[in-house]
């Protein structure tokens, strides 16, 4: 069904204000085999809006760079689609 619709990839995302210990994300991508992130809240509004601001400009081609093991923050979303 994934091919139907053109879905090359699927990442997982947790969504919180903040986060305590990490140490779950290896177990999770493990049982999902897929890669995924931790968006603090802050993080994930501050990506709409750049969503929002750079238009048909914002690739999702780039939101592979904030695809890691640790927490994506704000700093991480300017560092990769900037200020």
């Amino acid at each position: 069904m994934k091919e139907q619709y053109g879905i090359r990839k699927v990442y997982f995302a947790f969504i919180a204000p903040s986060y305590g210990n990490v140490d779950y994300l290896s177990d999770i991508e493990k049982d999902s085999s897929t890669k995924g992130a931790l968006f603090t809240s802050e993080a994930l509004l501050y990506l709409l809006f750049k969503k929002l601001s750079m238009g048909k400009s914002f690739l999702l081609a780039d939101f592979e760079k904030l695809v890691s093991s640790q927490i994506v923050t704000r700093d991480a979303v300017k560092k990769v689609y900037g200020e």
